[in-house]
């Protein structure tokens, strides 16, 4: 949460992207190997090995340590408001700008994951590794300008958490502060009618869930314990949103009248980001808004229903009386909005296809 609080003071865009530094310690380790295994072989020499076969995977892997030392000290990204800079892993230098993205295609199945960016007529400008540092923050920045960024979507069984993550960030969506209350009442409903039917079909007699939006500022869920035992800055009935506001989907499971906690006492329950407010990659715009898919959330949802619903009838868990510090709300954002039916705002909307 600190990143947060940092980006939202951010005056212009800046970041890089890099690889790893284990790819460099990997290319120097292998290249100190290498040179160990040189010294051995020169100071005990074997007469009846063939000099050919001991150089030849020597030459490998001064050719695989080279290699990943350049890739990891050279290969990456540097953005500057609208200015790009690509170096490959040989230290070419490749220069371009926002304007001159056509599009970007996301792979991250496959043998050849990746972010791939091209230019309008076509042409490849660059590929970052999704694992590389800072990928995150270039296809967010991406998506910020409305740059096209095709993707083929999973089958959610098969996607990984990696992925789902992706998803969901591709899915998300800007908002202004007048429609944030429209949309969490619709979603609440949804909510609703997917954890009541959890119940219905519990094995665990007179389960329910406590369900709700917990709203914060990003300096409430800073250290460490359980965020049942936060309590929030903001107001019950807000008047203007804070610049680091954060709303999570929050669903507490009760039996009864206490909560469930496992044997680690932790509280059973689910959390996920809903709406947050912070720093905005896009060229002229300090602070964005933005809004989690639904339903990705409620794929996210009902694959943890799925898991509660295998788990816990054989697992030890006891109840508490008391636990939540903080309030949840049926609604979010502004108590002064207009009605639910609100305008959106096309201006600050860009959807990845």
């Amino acid at each position: 949460m600190q990143k947060a609080e940092k980006e939202s003071v951010r005056e212009k865009v800046s970041f890089r992207v890099r690889e790893h530094r284990i790819v460099l310690v990997i290319g120097i380790f292998t290249v100190l190997f290498m040179l160990f295994i040189l010294v051995m072989g020169l100071e005990h020499p074997s007469p009846q090995r063939s000099r050919l076969l001991f150089f030849c995977p020597l030459a490998v892997l001064s050719a695989v340590g080279a290699a990943c030392c350049m890739q990891g000290l050279f290969h990456g990204l540097t953005v500057e408001e609208m200015q790009i800079e690509y170096r490959n892993w040989r230290g070419r230098r490749t220069s371009f700008t926002l304007d001159d993205i056509g599009y970007c295609k996301l792979k991250w199945g496959g043998s050849q994951p990746g972010l791939f960016v091209y230019d309008l007529l076509g042409k490849k400008l660059c590929k970052l590794s999704i694992d590389m540092n800072g990928c995150g923050e270039f296809l967010q920045y991406v998506l910020d300008n409305r740059v096209r960024v095709e993707w083929k979507p999973e089958r959610r069984s098969s996607v990984h958490e990696q992925a789902s993550s992706l998803e969901a960030v591709l899915r998300e969506t800007a908002v202004c502060e007048e429609e944030i209350s429209g949309c969490a009442a619709k979603f609440y409903d949804r909510m609703q009618a997917i954890l009541q039917e959890w119940e219905k079909s519990s094995k665990l007699p007179g389960a329910h869930w406590e369900f709700g939006f917990g709203e914060y500022a990003a300096a409430d869920l800073q250290g460490q314990g359980g965020i049942w035992n936060r309590t929030s800055s903001l107001p019950a009935r807000l008047e203007r949103l804070p610049e680091d506001y954060i709303c999570l989907v929050e669903a507490y499971l009760k039996k009864e009248d206490a909560y469930v906690m496992d044997r680690k006492q932790e509280a059973v329950c689910m959390l996920f980001p809903y709406i947050t407010r912070g720093y905005s990659y896009q060229v002229g715009e300090r602070l964005r808004i933005r809004k989690m898919d639904e339903d990705v959330l409620l794929g996210w949802m009902q694959t943890h229903l799925a898991l509660l619903a295998r788990t816990l009838p054989k697992r030890r868990y006891h109840t508490e009386p008391e636990l939540l510090q903080h309030e949840l709300k049926r609604g979010a954002g502004l108590s002064l909005h207009q009605s639910a039916e609100t305008v959106p705002c096309p201006e600050l909307s860009g959807d990845a296809t």
